[in-house]
């Protein structure tokens, strides 16, 4: 086993690494969502937050929806979209780039630092 693994399974008991997270905070009733996720082309850095058009959608399945306004921090720029927020389980959907952002999905950083949360690409159906 070389030293990088071994380095791993000390900082985390099963041997995975940690390479993203997410959080939401509710601010006067408004959800606000930051990430992060480490991928090969470096950092990227989520912010999540209403803006003046934000409001709160029903849809037919009786899921609570607010469109937030997301900016992406990359190291190669920053990216503007939208995102879909699910009041109901706190996740975040941006359609556009293929992410979701969950709070479900504790683990440790290879710094052996906890981090909650999952940030990253989307593998399932968009009805979550």
């Amino acid at each position: 086993m070389s030293n990088r693994n071994n380095n791993n399974n000390n900082n985390n008991q099963g041997g995975h690494v940690k390479k993203s997270g997410y959080s939401v905070m509710i601010k006067d009733g408004a959800p606000i969502c930051s990430g992060w996720r480490k991928t090969r082309m470096g950092i990227q850095k989520l912010y999540a937050r209403p803006w003046s058009k934000s409001r709160e959608i029903v849809s037919k399945s009786k899921k609570r929806w607010v469109n937030l306004f997301v900016t992406l921090t990359t190291d190669v720029g920053i990216i503007n979209t939208s995102g879909m927020y699910n009041m109901d389980n706190q996740k975040l959907y941006i359609k556009d780039l293929n992410l979701v952002g969950s709070p479900k999905g504790g683990g440790q950083t290879s710094s052996g630092k906890f981090s909650a949360g999952y940030f990253g690409k989307h593998m399932g159906s968009t009805n979550n």
